[in-house]
């Protein structure tokens, strides 16, 4: 039975005690944004951490789809000694890192990760064969993900990158999906086939490119098959519900005076319904992965000086500006 595992939403730090911290007024707007997300519909029963923030989390979602909040202590977060903490990060990096001297105050690694371990596999044994949302923090759920198979880094990174209303989903003792926005759920990425002609291409017409006169649609389908199958070329579709949303092209090329190739992205798409729910992201990070593994030195793409909501997010993903694109149409 697959587990979706879901931390809180962004909150305001009002006082010495975290767990009676309400949600912002950007958590409220992540929390209404969560509900949207696809999978619910399939969800048979919904828990969470007693703590505020948590249920808060959830109570759009439960109202949405009927469904009943059961809370359980064990979910709740990692038991913190009271007051201000101005070393925070410093101090769960030493939690995360050093397990047997935690922070004076600090809940005991093994004990907060046995009360996690113990809360999920009593929800596995109580609904087998169903579908369950979990709604924790980040702290116990960073240690519960330390008990699974196809977690990648150590703790504290899986901490320090996991963001405020995201959704990951486990299963068996194994992560399937790490923590991501909500609405990436349900999406599929594979390498595009030679039958992706027409989806690929009408993607495309969304970027501003011309659809393919019928005159040439034989020679433009010849060249979209070369693609496929050559080997510097990794092509990516996105799917949800089978229907295709996203595209992603990306070339790995010689440059003079680097051993190493480089990878270039001149064609990345998503269709407008999938704007801001991940989609973006997953179908980018998948390709910076495959630039990694094909020991690419950088990863560049090009973009249109209209694209400004692109620019921004190329820009939150760690790439940065580095010149100008000149063209000059021949014919």
């Amino acid at each position: 039975m697959p587990i979706y595992l879901v931390r809180h939403a962004l909150t305001i730090p009002n006082g010495p005690d975290a767990r009676r911290w309400p949600l912002s007024q950007i958590g409220e707007a992540e929390a209404r944004q969560l509900a949207q997300a696809a999978f619910w519909k399939d969800i048979d029963a919904l828990y969470s951490s007693p703590e505020e923030k948590a249920v808060e989390t959830v109570r759009i979602v439960a109202r949405k789809h009927g469904l009943e909040i059961r809370l359980d202590e064990r979910l709740s977060e990692v038991r913190r000694a009271p007051g201000w903490a101005d070393d925070y990060h410093a101090l769960v990096r030493r939690y995360m890192d050093e397990p047997d001297n935690p922070p004076k105050g600090w809940e005991p690694v093994d004990t907060a990760t046995a009360r996690m371990v113990a809360c999920i596999r009593d929800i596995e044994r109580n609904h087998e064969g169903e579908r369950v949302a979990v709604c924790g923090h980040g702290l116990a759920l960073t240690l519960l993900l330390q008990t699974l198979e196809g977690v990648d880094g150590g703790a504290f990174a899986t901490w320090h990158l996991l963001g405020f209303g995201q959704v990951a989903v486990a299963e068996g003792g194994r992560l399937l999906l790490g923590f991501g926005e909500p609405g990436r759920l349900g999406l599929v990425v594979r390498h595009v086939e030679q039958s992706d002609f027409v989806a690929v291409t009408t993607l495309l017409g969304e970027l501003g490119r011309p659809l393919v006169p019928e005159e040439q649609r034989e020679t433009a389908r010849q060249l979209f098959e070369r693609h496929v199958e050559s080997a510097d070329v990794e092509s990516l579709i996105m799917l949800r519900d089978s229907l295709p949303v996203g595209f992603l092209s990306l070339h790995i090329r010689e440059r003079l005076n680097h051993p190493t190739m480089e990878a270039w992205i001149p064609d990345l798409i998503v269709t407008e319904s999938e704007h801001g729910s991940g989609a973006a992201r997953l179908l980018f990070d998948r390709a910076v992965d495959i630039a990694r593994d094909r020991g690419c030195h950088r990863l560049v793409l090009e973009s249109g000086h209209a694209r400004k909501r692109a620019h921004r997010f190329y820009e939150r993903e760690g790439m940065r500006e580095t010149g100008k694109t000149f063209a000059m149409e021949l014919w």
